[in-house]
């Protein structure tokens, strides 16, 4: 039976898509799909014969001159159905003056683009179709050099509500108090002579009495005089240490006296500090460049890092804070040895990890500041020991020369027993002088440590502090053109969606399984694409142009 030749061929130029099939297009419908394709049509040939698919030549009666510029096909058999065939134009052979060959490769992807189906698979990469911080945080294949501060640092800390004026609570090397540990010898609490009145401070019951005094030469003589005073007693100081004033609620030494009017501490727990930092959004610039994708402000690309003055730190990710907004508790303590604490709080979905406010801290991590010194400190050893035997001693005294009368009654009768008596006195008393002369040439006592010279006291480094943390500007750029490029890591089961954003979503899949009404081996090119990854344009104007931002779909 004869068949009139009916079938299209249309040449097409300027079409954005090649053999490699890394990219391609994506259309909502074959009308639009048709109707692209129709935009980029060069020259049109009609009646011809049928064109056999698999051949993969077409003879026209056209110069190979003027369609040379073409690199895209398609063609149609009308008289066997209304499909369109799409192929790529490998070359263009001159026949003759009036002939060309054309040589051509079918483009599965768009002849059976709306034929096959792509059943559930394992998806490697894709662009996803969200993008908050912290919402995509799996590993990537992409390497990353040295970090470097975004910013300044800031000390961690926190401000008083309700103090005008408050000074900065995180920074513990000012406002300095000095801690004396004392045993109180008088009769207390019905616990008899020598019983000091024990109380719980900061959560640790202590029979000492502490008190506290500032670092200013008003508060210093002060507290010396409190030392000379006890120079009858001079065990009863156990120790003397030095703490930030905060640590009993104290902005400054001007507080003290308020507070605690005869300078004894009372406080039944420890102070809790609740320290608010700065929140990290997708429009902070890192190290002057502001990336298009979240995943650049999670770790290891962007973090915030905690140092103490020990040298240790910590490294908090903002994706694990309540609103990207790192958030700390510190606590300090006022008993010997002092020590503060920073745990983050409101994190890793820790306690009140949803809360407005962070009370609780995640203990699995933290930072301390220890080493505050402890303080040496004197008598005068004379003074002391004057204090201490000056009683004792003349009694010691008038009682050897009593002895002496009483022995000297045996052979020297009352004259001898007179000077054996006044020998004896002047013996003992020649002790007691020598005694004397000893110790008011002695050193004066020392007490305490010695190894007080912190550097981090002495050079006010005793504070928290911490800062945005990122890679330099050539890193992030780097690692955010991959990520518009290739999407994020997924590694789970799912369908695939070729259509997340407004301008072209990217998919890779593992093991990707086609069917539908097409031929097997090009449902297993399909599946090879998609194994291989590829990326779909929606935005079919601007194919293979990342320049503008790929929006999200409403």
């Amino acid at each position: 039976m004869y068949i009139a030749p009916n079938s299209t061929i249309k040449l097409l130029t300027g079409v954005p898509i090649d053999k490699n099939q890394s990219d391609t297009l994506w259309f909502a419908s074959k009308a639009a799909q048709t109707a692209y394709f129709n935009s980029k049509v060069k020259r049109t040939f009609s009646a011809l014969t049928y064109q056999r698919v698999q051949r993969g030549y077409a003879r026209i009666e056209v110069s190979a001159d003027a369609i040379y510029d073409c690199n895209y096909m398609m063609f149609q058999n009308t008289s066997y159905g209304n499909k369109w065939f799409y192929a790529f134009i490998n070359n263009v052979e001159y026949i003759n003056d009036d002939v060309a060959e054309v040589r051509f490769t079918i483009d599965p992807i768009q002849t059976w683009f709306f034929d096959y189906t792509l059943h559930q698979c394992f998806i490697e990469r894709e662009t996803p179709a969200s993008d908050e911080i912290g919402e995509n945080i799996l590993p990537e294949p992409v390497g990353i050099g040295e970090h470097v501060l975004n910013g300044t640092y800031e000390i961690i800390g926190s401000r008083r509500a309700g103090v005008q004026n408050p000074v900065n609570q995180g920074d513990f090397g000012i406002n300095m108090g000095i801690v004396v540990q004392y045993i109180n010898p008088q009769t207390a609490g019905g616990g008899g002579a020598g019983f000091s009145e024990g109380s719980m401070i900061c959560g640790v019951y202590s029979a000492a009495e502490l008190f506290v005094y500032g670092t200013s030469p008003t508060e210093i003589q002060a507290l010396q005089s409190f030392i000379n005073a006890q120079a009858q007693a001079i065990d009863t100081i156990t120790n003397i240490y030095m703490m930030p004033l905060i640590a009993i609620g104290l902005d400054s030494e001007d507080d003290i006296l308020t507070t605690y009017p005869d300078r004894k501490i009372l406080m039944s727990t420890a102070t809790t500090l609740d320290c608010l930092m700065t929140a990290i959004s997708k429009n902070t610039a890192l190290d002057g460049y502001t990336p298009r994708n979240a995943k650049c402000y999670t770790y290891p690309y962007t973090f915030y890092h905690v140092d103490a003055p020990n040298t240790q730190s910590l490294i908090c990710r903002y994706e694990f804070f309540v609103q990207r907004r790192p958030r700390f508790i510190i606590k300090l303590n006022a008993t010997y040895p002092v020590e503060i604490t920073l745990f983050p709080t409101s994190y890793k979905n820790g306690p009140n990890n949803t809360a407005p406010v962070g009370e609780e801290e995640y203990r699995p991590e933290k930072l301390s500041i220890q080493g505050f010194p402890q303080c040496s400190w004197s008598m005068d050893a004379y003074t002391a020991w004057l204090a201490q035997n000056s009683v004792p001693l003349a009694v010691g005294a008038v009682s050897k020369v009593g002895m002496g009368i009483a022995n000297g009654t045996g052979s020297g009768g009352l004259i001898g027993a007179l000077t054996g008596g006044l020998g004896a006195g002047v013996s003992a008393i020649t002790d007691v002088i020598s005694q004397d002369y000893t110790a008011s040439i002695s050193a004066d006592i020392s007490k305490g440590s010695f190894n007080n010279g912190s550097n981090d006291v002495a050079s006010e480094r005793l504070k928290f502090k911490g800062g945005c943390m990122t890679l330099p500007y050539n890193y992030i750029k780097a690692i955010d053109q991959f990520f518009d490029a290739f999407g994020y890591t997924k590694r789970e089961w799912g369908t695939v969606n070729n259509h997340k954003r407004t301008r072209w979503t990217y998919v890779k899949t593992i093991g990707a399984n086609v069917d539908g009404e097409l031929p097997a081996d090009d449902a297993k090119y399909i599946a090879d694409c998609y194994d291989n990854g590829i990326r779909f344009w929606a935005d079919t104007a601007n194919p293979c142009n990342y320049s503008t931002a790929n929006g999200f779909l409403s």
